[in-house]
């Protein structure tokens, strides 16, 4: 129920709804991680982490998005019939006049953890649950500043990729910027907020605490964590 929702995604397209959408299709794990946060299951998912019983579980009725990132296959999402569609800016921009043709395409890029709890109460806005977005937004953020009045003496790190090339999250991503505010964390934006480092660099800084990322989507290749 209720009258249109509208707001402005990343790349500055104006994204219009009649009525708050119900059915979402998520082709980036930042939209089921706020559908969560709001109690909605997603219609569709891309990445196999959104069966995670913290995001939507194992048993939750979803369909799987199939195709490479950033071109996913569109009759994938056609089919679980979405009312929108959420991705994710710089990578997923060129599945806009095919996706659009099933429902409006909302395209996000947080450069900070702040920007993510934006993105958390825009998902509340456009699915008419942001009461629910509000409250989720305002703990996360309010354990963020309890936890940097106690900020950390650690060094810390969050990398991802191969050893033979390894990518940082600077402070110009949500996690590092995360990471910045709670502890030691040097590692600047230059160009591209998700710099390449060699395992000198890394050894150079020595840091206490290295949360190494697993991205493969495949479950019997070894993480990153092992292979380091």
């Amino acid at each position: 129920g209720g009258g249109g929702v509208s707001a402005t995604d990343a790349t500055g397209v104006e994204v219009t709804l009649g009525a708050p959408a119900e059915r979402i299709a998520c082709l980036t794990m930042i939209c089921v991680d706020a559908l969560t946060e709001v109690g909605i299951t997603p219609v569709a998912y891309r990445e196999p982490l959104a069966l995670d019983e913290r995001y939507a579980g194992p048993d939750a009725d979803m369909r799987e998005i199939t195709g490479g990132f950033g071109e996913e296959n569109v009759e994938d999402i056609a089919l679980a019939a979405p009312d929108l569609v959420i991705g994710l800016a710089g990578a997923q921009d060129g599945l806009r006049d095919a996706v659009e043709e099933i429902a409006p395409l909302y395209l996000v890029d947080p450069a900070s953890w702040e920007g993510s709890v934006e993105v958390l109460r825009t998902v509340g806005e456009l699915t008419g649950t942001q009461d629910a977005a509000d409250a989720a937004a305002d703990a996360f953020t309010e354990r963020v500043e309890h936890a940097a009045e106690h900020r950390s003496d650690l060094t810390t790190l969050s990398m991802f990729g191969e050893p033979g090339s390894l990518g940082v999250d600077s402070v110009a991503t949500p996690v590092g910027s995360l990471l910045a505010e709670v502890s030691d964390y040097p590692w600047e934006a230059g160009a591209d907020p998700f710099a390449t480092v060699a395992v000198e660099q890394v050894a150079a800084v020595d840091p206490d605490v290295v949360f190494a990322q697993a991205f493969s989507a495949s479950t019997d290749a070894e993480p990153l964590s092992e292979r380091l």
